[in-house]
């Protein structure tokens, strides 16, 4: 079973938290699977990259393998906010970025000079930083015709930290009200900044 990484992502959030029901629904639902089958994979799934599920052998270096200790197939999926390769650029960030740019209410502003600026994207960003930084620089198309360019400064706050670590969704951190409070605009200096929960 070939898996994108955003699949990926929600299958070892699941899996970590215990939530093979959750895990099992999603295999049935995007790959067509029955009961049956879904479970079998469930039961191919380790909770440690690396480590086999069925004897713990820690030396599994590659994903979708064959133990050479005992001969268990395992997933051994990498978790991507472990391994940085993966997590540079993963789908989920193109998806985040859709949703916060539609979420910019910049009519609820108390400054009323933005009431007709609306953005237009936000380009995608180096993940590897959300954890170090705890902020990432890009940059969003704002403005009344929604193509001016402005830099854009995402901060991370404590529940969106702890979703980025925990494999859970970064969309869920987006504040839907109280635009005053998290969006930041600087018509001047064409910048952004936005904090997330």
């Amino acid at each position: 079973m070939d898996l994108s990484n955003e699949q990926k992502y929600y299958l070892i959030g699941t899996m970590k938290k215990d939530l093979k029901l959750f895990a099992k629904n999603k295999i049935c639902s995007e790959h067509k699977l029955d009961d049956s089958k879904a479970e079998i994979i469930i039961k191919h799934f380790n909770y440690e990259h690396g480590k086999c599920l069925n004897c713990e052998n820690s030396e599994l270096l590659d994903e979708y393998m064959e133990c050479p200790n005992c001969g268990k197939f395992n997933y051994n999926l990498l978790d991507p906010y472990v391994n940085k390769k993966l997590s540079k650029h993963p789908e989920w960030c193109l998806t985040f970025c859709s949703h916060l740019e539609w979420s910019l209410s910049f009519d609820e502003l108390d400054d009323k000079s933005f009431n007709y600026y609306w953005c237009d994207g936000v380009a995608e960003f180096e993940t590897n930083e959300i954890l170090t930084r705890k902020e990432v620089e890009t940059k969003a198309w704002i403005g009344e015709d929604g193509q001016g360019i402005y830099k854009m400064k995402i901060v991370f706050g404590e529940r969106s930290i702890a979703n980025f670590k925990n494999g859970e969704s970064m969309i869920d951190c987006i504040p839907k009200k109280d635009a005053n409070n998290w969006i930041f605009i600087d018509k001047e200096l064409k910048r952004i900044t936005v904090k997330l929960k």
